[in-house]
């Protein structure tokens, strides 16, 4: 890994110096509306695009705007239906907010404008999954919190960071795909014990892809860290970077492979103390095969992407490793720009 230079060690003490304090999350006025699912099983107010026939399970019957929702009961689904909650910024109210309840999932829900997307507070037992959060102010905001899934969701381009776990324990983040331009990172961890990071992408922040700090029995393997202005970053805190045989894909590792087994011969440097012992060559086919640009859906840019690097060839310059899709391996070429159009239109999640 490259040394830093002057400036940047400059920069990483400023960033540093900012990561002690949990951010606020500031609440909204009493005026902004809000649908409750009740601790007996009630939707407040009755008219909510929000259905259940058995107080277990609550999907969404139309898109909710300019709202939020609440969960006050143990033991509930919530099913988007993959429609879409939009909220009234980075001032007002989660996109759903859970307080103190337990056995909760979360699924196919598309949030925007919300901050945050989802926030859940003293929480256990609980999944978020195959939600699409974007445009917010974090993603995922959980705050002591126990035992808990955050599994195939898409959060892209939230200003605060993408998953923010702080105070909490015993988590699986597996299989998101993470990205953002201009924002802290895209997953953040503080004060946190035993975490499970695996099959990721985490792509583009112009932060930290991964920010640690005082967390321990942090297992980090078979993620892909992909263009982010650091890739991680790890303070005071104790944390596993690989599963014994094959660890993760950096873009900025610069080792070779010299007896072609898909590990790098040398470590992957996260940080004084911090290394990825066999770091990945290549990378995972995770998230949503034929996505170069990581925008979670295969498409036209995607292909423009290919066509901007066509016969380039490993180690040349603008090579991207992300667009060598299919065998043989080393060269962008037409079985690439076929296999991304064998997908096309797919998207994530």
């Amino acid at each position: 890994m490259p040394k830093r230079s002057v400036s940047t060690q400059l920069v990483f003490m400023l960033l540093v110096s900012t990561f002690y304090v949990i951010p606020y999350i500031h609440p909204a006025s009493a005026e902004e509306t809000i649908i409750y699912i009740r601790a007996d099983g009630s939707i407040s107010p009755p008219g909510a695009a929000i259905s259940t026939v058995d107080n277990i399970t609550y999907i969404f019957t139309d898109n909710i705007v300019n709202s939020s929702v609440a969960i006050e009961r143990n033991g509930v689904t919530i099913d988007g239906t993959e429609h879409t909650i939009i909220g009234t910024g980075i001032n007002g109210k989660p996109g759903i907010n859970a307080t103190q309840v337990n056995d909760v999932t979360i699924k196919q829900v598309k949030i925007s404008n919300a901050s945050p997307a989802i926030w859940l507070y003293e929480c256990s037992n609980c999944t978020l999954q195959e939600n699409e959060l974007t445009n917010n102010t974090y993603g995922i905001y959980t705050n002591f919190c126990n035992s808990f899934i955050i599994l195939r969701n898409k959060v892209m381009n939230n200003q605060g960071g993408g998953i923010y776990v702080a105070n909490s324990f015993n988590f699986s983040i597996k299989q998101n795909l993470i990205v953002a331009k201009e924002y802290p990172f895209g997953i953040g961890l503080q004060g946190s014990t035993n975490t499970t990071i695996t099959e990721n992408v985490i792509a583009n922040n112009e932060g930290f892809g991964i920010r640690i700090l005082f967390s321990n029995n942090v297992r980090l393997h078979h993620n892909n860290f992909a263009n982010n202005t650091n890739n991680a970053f790890s303070l005071s805190s104790t944390s596993i970077w690989d599963d014994g045989t094959e660890g993760n894909w950096w873009s900025d590792y610069k080792g070779t492979d010299a007896n072609h087994d898909g590990i790098g011969d040398t470590p992957y440097t996260v940080d004084a103390g911090d290394i990825d012992r066999f770091p990945l060559v290549r990378p995972l086919k995770l998230a949503l095969f034929g996505d170069v640009n990581y925008d979670g859906v295969v498409d036209i840019l995607d292909l423009t992407l290919l066509g901007s690097v066509y016969s380039k060839r490993e180690g040349e310059s603008g090579w991207v490793p992300q667009a060598d899709l299919a065998r043989p391996y080393g060269v962008i070429n037409m079985l690439d720009v076929v296999t991304c159009v064998a997908h096309y239109k797919e998207t994530y999640p």
